[in-house]
């Protein structure tokens, strides 16, 4: 393929360069948009122009910054070309004058179905912009507008152009076939931004604020589901529960209430009842609470017990040991006999005035067929039962060997 190069200097001075890329290069360039489709962040995250704070930009992109990238390496041919112009052009081109390649940035873009980027300019002297895409051609609009001039030009494969920085220009909205989405089928872009000094800006895009976010550190993974057919999972827990001994645990823990295990020794009522009907669904719920916390599943080892409270019976505050995970279902509850709570591990948060609301106890209110999975060195406790309903819940401790 031949490179040409077209030079505009009305109404302001802009060059296109089709057929940029050789073969080769292009083949080498579609290897890097393979390896970093998958880093792509959205627009508000690589240097969005803001109207009013809202971001006017709707894509996907990442900037690139090490050497060892095809797209780094071949993008100073944009520049050779430009340079080559130069010399055929009249000496005092205002905006031709001094370029630094050395002082650049590049981002690469992604664009798909509904994809666009309202007018803006760039916080550069110098933008050039090329465009690739896979043939036959997947999309349609994504043509670039100088919205002030009325000029748009045509979004083809391996086309570039460069254009003063101030200038405002936009995308038009993308539209594609739901088939083709992300399959890496949409606009692909490569952005150059320079200056003609030493000092480039931080910012690349025009009113852009810095962003300020406040980050939760060290967050508590919890974790709740309505189980689907517990009223069939209860009527297995009512069938086995006939002769089933409680003790009670005031002495024991100081706590007012009873439970089927007095602790002296391990314990699985689960398997001592069979109960498998609510086995099967916490191994499908730990299952997937692993999933979520991006921890690879493996075998474990179970202890479970029922919980009674009756009229004023609570329990205090405490821990499950070295359990992976705890967990509890409930059972039998009027929603009303004594909420779940969970204490901040942050508890000196609240000594501060400004971080006093987080430090504060989180509570659950209890719900037939609700499970919670939480870590089990979480404290925690359960509210007093003011009512005259009989609450009921399974609990279990989750080792993983």
């Amino acid at each position: 393929m031949t490179t040409e190069i077209t030079y505009h200097s009305q109404p302001f001075p802009y060059v296109i360069i089709d057929d940029l890329y050789s073969e080769e290069e292009l083949r080498l360039i579609w290897k890097d948009f393979n390896h970093v489709y998958p880093l792509l962040l959205p627009g508000d995250k690589t240097g969005s122009a803001k109207d009013n704070g809202v971001f006017q930009k709707k894509n996907k992109g990442i900037f690139i910054n090490h050497e060892d990238n095809t797209i780094l390496r071949l993008g100073g041919k944009t520049w050779s070309l430009l340079n080559t112009l130069k010399e055929s052009l009249n000496p005092g081109e205002w905006w031709l004058k001094n370029i630094r390649t050395s002082d650049s940035k590049t981002l690469v873009s992604y664009y798909e179905d509904t994809d666009y980027y309202k007018a803006h300019s760039d916080c550069a002297e110098i933008t050039a912009l090329s465009w690739y895409y896979k043939e036959p051609k997947k999309y349609r609009g994504g043509d670039l507008k100088f919205t002030d001039y009325n000029i748009d030009v045509e979004c083809k494969n391996n086309r570039c152009i460069i254009f003063p920085s101030m200038i405002v220009h936009e995308v038009s909205e993308i539209k594609m076939n739901k088939g083709d989405m992300d399959k890496k089928l949409g606009r692909w872009t490569i952005s150059q931004f320079t200056w003609m000094d030493n000092n480039g800006p931080d910012e690349i895009v025009k009113n852009e604020k810095v962003t300020s976010v406040i980050e939760d550190l060290y967050p508590t993974p919890t974790y709740w589901s309505q189980v689907k057919d517990y009223p069939f999972i209860n009527n297995e827990i009512d069938r086995a529960m006939g002769g089933v001994d409680f003790f009670d645990m005031s002495k024991r823990w100081g706590s007012s209430h009873s439970t089927t295990s007095d602790f002296n020794k391990e314990v699985n009522i689960i398997e001592e009842l069979g109960l498998e009907s609510i086995r099967k669904e916490i191994d499908n719920h730990v299952r997937e609470y692993c999933a979520e916390l991006e921890w690879e599943f493996r075998e474990y080892w179970m202890e479970s017990w029922f919980t009674r409270y009756k009229k004023g019976d609570y329990s205090d505050v405490h821990r499950h040991g070295d359990s992976d995970i705890s967990g509890v279902y409930f059972y039998k509850t009027n929603g009303q006999d004594g909420d779940l709570f969970f204490l901040s591990p942050t508890a000196p948060l609240s000594i501060a005035k400004c971080y006093h609301q987080n430090g504060l106890k989180i509570s659950h209110q209890p719900q037939e067929g609700k499970m919670i999975l939480f870590p089990g060195w979480l404290q925690h406790g359960v509210n007093v039962n003011n009512t005259d309903n009989i609450r009921m819940s399974l609990a279990f401790n989750i080792r993983f060997i």
